[in-house]
């Protein structure tokens, strides 16, 4: 069986893991520019056939909502692939997530949810880097991406919700309905004290759902939206004494040790922080 690899990308340094029955041992560590390139190209001789992923916790990405009518096989994917280049330039990372169906008048549209990187250019030497070793890519990822799967390893298996973590790229805040990613935002961050870092949550978390109001994602007189939070080591008292719920906000806070195990984390990974769950 080939091996499998995951390259994790952050705005700082790219770390590659291999998969050591179900853990993820680090393998390399590379700088983002030219020499880091040339030192993975390097890696790759020999590694023909060899299985990549790549999973990007980066900031610069964009969801987008559309409809288009409700169509099978051939006829559904020749519309999205027209519909795709409508909001982005470059359509290599661009995948369509089906969100349903929804009644459009006399017809039914199926709803869906564009997604892509704004800067795709980090990500091309690496990608070239794999295809012309012969290695097999089995994807490009990022946190949001992953984020329902992770929502129902932490028991949220439907209804609204969204899944706020800290990372190395930032406070991670992705919302997801009824097992679908329907938006997600990156939001950098500083050096806190464990109580500061809380309120940013909270009050972070309250204006992103507000704004899922203005875009109608949210309803405007539904009910409380529940609200995973992971907590750094140690932190998750301080994160609770602040993140109390509301009518609009029922939080539920996770020590990261705690996620990791409901996530199935048999070894933390290296250099990964809050990332380590969508890693896994």
């Amino acid at each position: 069986m080939a091996a499998k690899h995951i390259l994790y990308f952050t705005a700082d340094e790219h770390y590659l893991y291999r998969d050591a029955r179900g853990a993820l041992e680090l393998e390399a560590t590379y700088s983002g520019d030219d020499g880091g390139v040339a030192a993975f190209r390097e890696y790759l001789r020999g590694r023909r056939g060899a299985l990549f992923s790549i999973m990007a916790d980066v900031a610069g990405e964009d969801f987008h909502e559309d409809q288009i009518p409700l169509l099978r096989g051939g006829d559904r994917e020749s519309v999205i692939q027209r519909r795709i280049p409508q909001p982005y330039r470059d359509t290599r990372l661009a995948p369509a997530l089906s969100l349903g169906t929804v009644q459009a008048g006399e017809r039914r549209n199926e709803r869906l949810l564009l997604a892509s990187f704004t800067n795709t250019q980090g990500l091309a030497p690496w990608l070239d880097a794999l295809e012309e070793s012969g290695a097999r890519l089995a994807g490009v990822y990022s946190p949001p991406l992953v984020a329902p799967a992770l929502a129902a390893r932490l028991g949220a298996r439907s209804g609204r919700v969204f899944i706020v973590t800290p990372t190395r790229a930032g406070l991670r805040q992705s919302f997801v309905d009824d097992g679908k990613l329907r938006f997600a935002r990156l939001e950098r961050t500083v050096e806190m004290v464990p109580q500061a870092l809380a309120m940013f949550v909270r009050s972070e978390t309250l204006r992103l759902a507000q704004y899922l109001v203005t875009l109608r994602v949210l309803p405007r007189e539904g009910g409380p939206v529940q609200v995973l939070v992971v907590a750094p080591p140690g932190q998750r008292a301080a994160f609770e004494q602040v993140l109390q719920s509301d009518t609009r906000l029922v939080f539920r806070t996770l020590d990261s040790a705690e996620a990791e195990r409901a996530a199935g984390v048999r070894r933390k990974p290296a250099g990964t922080a809050g990332g380590g769950l969508y890693l896994h």
